[in-house]
């Protein structure tokens, strides 16, 4: 690098280019990976969440047998691990739907149609035994009985807590940003191409030189991506959360691993785009050495 301007401007675009690399890297994670309901979906079977929730349920409602007088038997057909999974997935799509601009709310609504059948028989049932009259209290008495089994089996069904986020507003904020995320992505990564551009015509005298500045900028990037990533997976860093329920704590700990496994994935392939380009750099080096050697023995 004969010219001290020259070597200053590519250090100043190299430094930009790791931090626009180090967006855009992330901004791809997150349109990609992290917002794909696919990803969510395939934690929810790699995790069991199905299961554990239906265990959940059932240890839920035997508990509150003796409250309400419901068996658990009212609601075994409702809350088995096939129709756990059925409604999981249906609110993983709604929730994730919504994040990304598809859904004009994030609510899913089950068919608990075989529940409301079961249920009105036992209570049926249980007024006649106990000569309850079936009129407008008895009827209210049904109606709050169904919404309130409705409502606890849907938020248990709800594993990354949609529902609860959305009525805290958080999601509708969440929203509005991560709905742009493609777009945002789309142009980090053409500001991304412009610096790398600005660079390799910075150093259009010696272009083999472009491929060594970017090549150290995709290996940084790629290392500051890189380190955090891996101490969060080696140090279970996201197990100190403190979710009680279990089919939540699973959920969200499996996702946030997820991305972070992904990121490392990411930055790997980034260090090894780093030193093909690096050796790149260094091939053309030598073949310009060579061929100048060559020019100065003819001459």
């Amino acid at each position: 690098m004969k010219k001290p301007h020259i070597y200053l401007i590519s250090v100043l675009l190299t430094v930009l280019l790791i931090f626009s690399l180090l967006v855009t890297g992330c901004l791809m994670l997150l349109c990609f990976k992290g917002l794909d309901t696919d990803t969510a979906l395939n934690i929810a079977q790699e995790k069991n969440l199905a299961e554990r929730v239906h265990v959940s349920l059932t240890q839920r409602f035997t508990d509150l047998e003796n409250a309400t007088g419901i068996p658990l038997s009212v609601y075994e057909n409702t809350i088995t691990a096939e129709n756990c999974d059925k409604m999981i997935q249906e609110s993983i799509r709604n929730g994730f739907g919504y994040l990304n601009g598809r859904n004009a709310d994030a609510s899913f609504n089950p068919d608990f149609s075989v529940l409301e059948t079961d249920m009105r028989a036992f209570l049926s049932a249980y007024a006649d035994e106990h000569g309850v009259e079936k009129d407008a209290g008895y009827e209210l008495a049904v109606k709050n009985a169904m919404t309130a089994a409705k409502q606890e089996i849907k938020d248990s069904c709800d594993v990354y807590r949609f529902g609860a986020l959305y009525d805290a507003k958080a999601l509708q904020k969440a929203q509005r940003i991560l709905k742009w995320s493609g777009f945002l992505a789309v142009g980090s990564g053409l500001i991304t191409l412009l610096i790398a551009l600005f660079l390799f015509m910075t150093n259009h005298a010696e272009g083999r030189h472009g491929f060594y500045w970017g090549g150290i900028a995709v290996i940084i990037a790629s290392v500051l991506l890189l380190v955090p990533a891996v101490w969060l997976t080696r140090t279970k860093w996201f197990d100190r959360f403190a979710v009680k329920t279990d089919q939540v704590f699973a959920a969200v700990t499996g996702y946030l691993y997820t991305m972070t496994h992904a990121a490392e994935r990411m930055a790997i392939w980034g260090i090894a785009a780093g030193f093909v380009m690096i050796v790149l750099f260094v091939l053309l080096h030598i073949r310009s050495r060579r061929a100048a050697a060559l020019r100065n023995t003819k001459h």
